[in-house]
């Protein structure tokens, strides 16, 4: 195990700083931006952030998910089933599920996305 792996670590807030080139989001409507995040050697976790009317593009991943939402309100749709979240909201998203989300509130919306490592580490496919 790394040896940052064998000590608390903290990631302060003035220190994230949000990449805004995940995929897909160079098209119109796909706009979203995922902070830099805390990586473990099981799990990781990071802020997502979401401007009023985007959405994703359909995607899944090899890990499983935990989503938080902070604020805003967002709507997953999961294998056709839809899951809207306000502020304190928590949902799982099983590995390998095809999901997308939209923001359907008025303003950027925030939420904490935690992957479990099933895959080491996760990957993400996206779907035309």
């Amino acid at each position: 195990m790394a040896d940052d792996m064998k000590t608390p670590r903290i990631l302060k807030d003035r220190d994230q700083q949000p990449s805004w080139g995940l995929p897909k989001a160079d098209m119109a409507g796909f706009w979203r931006g995922r902070c830099n995040g805390m990586e473990a050697t099981r799990c990781s976790a990071g802020f997502v952030i979401m401007p009023f009317g985007q959405t994703t593009p359909l995607h899944s991943n090899t890990a499983e998910h935990i989503i938080i939402m902070i604020e805003g309100d967002i709507e997953f749709t999961i294998e056709g089933e839809a899951f809207p979240l306000e502020p304190r909201d928590m949902l799982f998203i099983p590995a390998h599920a095809k999901y997308v989300y939209t923001n359907k509130g008025r303003a950027t919306a925030t939420f904490i996305s935690v992957l479990g490592q099933v895959d080491s580490p996760p990957k993400g496919t996206y779907y035309d």
